[in-house]
């Protein structure tokens, strides 16, 4: 094992995550990587998604105690859309209380650059990107049948000022293209209304607390995406399409995946995808009695 491992591993062991959270999440994860091998990609094996649960643990220790079934279903969700969550700020994983049940649950959250990862891949889009309007910038919008963003930002040095909104535009293979623009204080509405991470003071804690600005681009880079003429016959493209529905919110195993009309019909898993990911029920238990040695 690499020494970053070893370390990592340490880490998650001095974390205040039992054994029998562990034993119960390998079952979970067991289970439900039977269901989705067949539309995760094909590097992610058991031993990665326990990796992943585990590092994902270890950042945030205060996810040990939400329910297994919200923590699987984010880590599986993310495995789907091919996201990697936290390191690269692709997606984040969250706890909340949820007063309904009286238990902590894990909020699956897409980053700003994990956004823009799944535009890209899916070939029709040649430039998206989401930036800042600081106060002092020369920004305008101009709507019709000529619309168009301009912005120009203050001389490099120059003292920009505070943020005041956000914008995202795109342009497609095909020369169509768009945008969409948001106040401050539209993006924290926003915040107020859909970040459930947050202390019993009311407090919002998680990404929307430490990386505004880019939950604020992402959100537009989301909105944009509901008016771009983009195929929805495309594998990559519906991906986009799902992520959106799945962003922040609470996903259970039985919702992890795609669906199973999506599977059947868009994805046939290829002797080698079967071959590497055969599986016995023993292999997270495996793993974790391992990486506990």
């Amino acid at each position: 094992m690499s020494t970053k491992n070893t370390e990592l591993m340490k880490q998650v062991e001095e974390a205040p995550v039992m054994t029998g959270f562990k034993a119960v999440l390998a079952a979970e994860m067991t289970k439900a990587f039977k269901t989705m091998k067949s539309v995760v990609p094909a590097h992610v094996t058991p031993e990665r998604l326990a990796r992943v649960a585990l590092s994902t643990i270890s950042r945030t220790p205060k996810l040990a105690e939400c329910t297994v079934e919200s923590l699987v279903g984010s880590i599986m969700n993310a495995s789907t859309l091919g996201l990697e969550i936290g390191l690269l700020g692709h997606a984040h994983v969250v706890p909340f209380w949820n007063g309904k049940i009286k238990r902590f649950e894990a909020q699956f959250i897409i980053g700003y650059k994990g956004a823009i990862e799944l535009f890209r891949r899916t070939g029709e889009v040649s430039v998206i990107t989401a930036r800042e309007v600081y106060e002092k910038d020369e920004f305008s919008v101009h709507y019709g049948t000529d619309e168009k963003i301009i912005h120009n930002p203050v001389p490099l040095g120059g003292e920009r000022g505070k943020v005041i909104g956000y914008y995202a535009v795109y342009k497609l293979v095909n020369g169509a293209h768009g945008f969409h623009v948001a106040s401050l204080e539209e993006m924290e509405q926003h915040r107020d209304r859909y970040a459930k991470s947050r202390k019993k003071s009311g407090e919002v804690f998680g990404p929307w607390k430490d990386h505004f600005d880019e939950m604020a681009k992402k959100t537009c880079i989301f909105r944009m995406a509901k008016y771009m003429p983009i195929s929805v016959e495309k594998q990559e493209s519906r991906l986009v399409m799902e992520a959106m529905a799945k962003d922040s919110g609470v996903l259970k195993i039985k919702d992890a995946g795609l669906g199973e009309p999506f599977i059947e019909a868009e994805h046939q898993e290829t002797p080698k995808e079967t071959a590497e990911k055969k599986i016995d029920e023993k292999s997270f238990d495996d793993f974790f009695k391992k990486e506990e040695r």
